[in-house]
Order: C-alpha cells, then sequence, then structure tokens
C-alpha cells in the first residue's frame, strides 16, 4: 500500500528535527521550542490524507517540498493539535475542527475569474458534451 511509503517517510523527516510518534488518527511531534522549552503538537492526519495532502497538492512523495515543518513549529502555543483538513493545516484546540458558520450551507459552483476577480466564466454554463 502507497501510503504505508508515504507515511514511512513523513516520520522519518519529522524525527530529523523533532520526535515523532505515531498515535491513533496522527502524530504526536515533540520539538524544542525555544532553548529549554519543550512543546509537543499532535498533528492530526491519517496516512491516507497524508498521501493526499503530498499526491494532490505537491505532486511527490517528499515532505521536505512541504510547507508542514512551518506549520507544526508555528503552531500557536495555546493550540494543541495542528489539523488536516482539505488540503490545509489549521490550529485547534480539539482534535475536531469546530463547524464553519461563515460558509452558508448549500451547493457551490466552480468559476474562473480573470486577474481583477471578475468571474470570466462558470462550470453551470459548459455545456455536457456526450461522446
Amino acid at each position: 500500500m502507497r501510503y504505508r511509503h508515504v507515511w514511512a517517510r513523513v516520520l522519518e523527516h519529522i524525527d530529523h528535527w523533532a520526535s515523532a510518534r505515531e498515535v491513533p488518527g496522527g502524530i504526536e511531534v515533540t520539538f524544542e521550542q525555544s532553548p529549554g522549552v519543550v512543546r509537543t503538537v499532535e498533528v492530526v492526519v491519517t496516512p491516507r490524507d497524508w498521501d493526499t495532502y503530498l499526491s494532490v497538492i505537491w505532486g511527490t512523495d517528499d515532505p521536505r517540498v512541504t510547507p508542514f515543518k512551518d506549520k507544526v513549529l508555528a503552531t500557536p502555543v495555546e493550540m494543541r493539535y495542528l489539523v488536516y483538513d482539505t488540503y490545509d493545516w489549521w490550529p485547534s484546540h480539539t482534535r475536531e475542527l469546530p463547524d464553519d458558520d461563515d460558509l452558508p450551507p448549500g451547493p457551490g459552483e466552480w468559476v474562473v475569474t480573470d486577474r481583477a476577480g471578475n468571474v470570466i466564466d462558470r462550470l453551470a454554463d459548459w455545456d455536457d458534451v456526450q461522446d
């Protein structure tokens, strides 16, 4: 299974700059935040999600090309978790992210914008082409 390969690589990558410990649902990352101050951040991500993050966003299996290390190290002190969600990392007080009340429920749409931000095409405007 490919997930095992990329999962092993991320654990190895973390061990170069911190200490990684696999836990259910993620990885505990322990590092020295400042001289003499040790901190642990739990990264909430599954092997499958990690594979998706690497392959879809970065097109590689090498975690060194991603901003992952910077995201972990920049997790605010008051946050215990760094949660993976939809191709990005979010500091959190809990293992699960709260609901996003800023996004109204309902369907969305794909649009193409020009450099000025004007919508120039919509997915709904495309004709269904049948082969």
